[in-house]
């Protein structure tokens, strides 16, 4: 007899997102939603957020990458040009001036790119990051709070400028789902962003689906991001992947040129982080 298909949702963004989507996607009998960040503000997707007056599609676009079984796709959407812009980040821009609306912009990508899963914005309000440092410095916008190397326990509070909420399909997907993993990346950058958005907390409460949280590979104290991470999702992490060496990949990561952002070197194998949820999901 066939297994019930498990609904699994994941929060994050950026390469966290990507490497821990890529490995799932193999994974048969589950259903994916990847609710992917909105507060991205630099490189290629500030660029373009700021000129076009778009929303944030760098975490989309990797969620995009992440899930296409198409290889050709894959290629077109990570390739950047040399103005250091991807073009995939070019082709949902495009579909939202064209369209004049987001969500609109993606159900036309998903047809075109059919990825093995449905990927959402954790919110469709313009959403400004800003933390305030136990020093009593703020920093303002997502890229400068990711390149800033802040450790877990550096932060007094991080919040939006404006009201963020979260976006209404989201909010289904967490409440209908066997399991949410968090996936790995930025604490305050990928993370954090979106459990803070209003509505977050709410809807994880509701949920019977079980959390699964995927620890960085060069990270914190493992308590002391627990603790933090709890506090952010109003409820305890029921299965923790630890950021073990084994759990590394052995590829070699070569910075992309044109790119404007400084970005980790060290990434997850998508490969063994899916067999490590399998572990979990199909545990009898």
């Amino acid at each position: 007899m066939q297994s019930k298909v498990k609904n699994i949702v994941t929060i994050g963004g950026g390469t966290g997102s990507y490497r821990l989507l890529s490995g799932l996607k193999n994974i048969t009998n589950i259903s994916i939603f990847a609710v992917a960040s909105m507060a991205d503000d630099g490189g290629s997707t500030g660029i373009l957020r700021e000129k076009f007056g778009v929303h944030p599609m760098g975490d989309i676009r990797q969620c995009f990458s992440a899930l296409t079984l198409n290889t050709e796709m894959y290629e077109f959407l990570k390739h950047r040009n040399t103005d250091g812009h991807m073009i995939g980040n070019w082709f949902i821009a495009g579909l939202e001036k064209l369209t004049g609306n987001f969500e609109e912009a993606l159900e036309i990508a998903t047809k075109f790119l059919k990825p093995k899963g449905t990927i959402i914005p954790v919110t469709l309000d313009d959403a400004q990051l800003g933390v305030l440092l136990t020093n009593g410095q703020k920093i303002e916008g997502e890229s400068k709070i990711s390149t800033s190397d802040l450790k877990i326990v550096d932060v007094r509070k991080i919040f939006y400028r404006n009201k963020v909420q979260l976006n209404p399909k989201a909010a289904k997907a967490i409440q209908e789902a066997d399991y949410i993993v968090i996936c790995p990346g930025n604490f305050y950058g990928s993370i954090v962003p979106n459990l803070i958005v209003e509505g977050f907390k709410e809807s994880l409460l509701k949920s019977r689906g079980k959390v699964i949280a995927i620890e960085n590979l060069k990270g914190e104290d493992t308590n002391t991001y627990l603790d933090k991470l709890e506090f952010y999702l109003g409820r305890p992490v029921d299965n923790l992947i630890k950021g073990e060496a084994p759990l590394r990949s052995k590829e070699t990561i070569i910075p992309i040129s044109g790119d404007i952002m400084k970005r980790s070197l060290i990434r997850h194998d998508s490969s063994k982080l899916a067999q490590a949820i399998s572990k979990i999901i199909n545990k009898k």
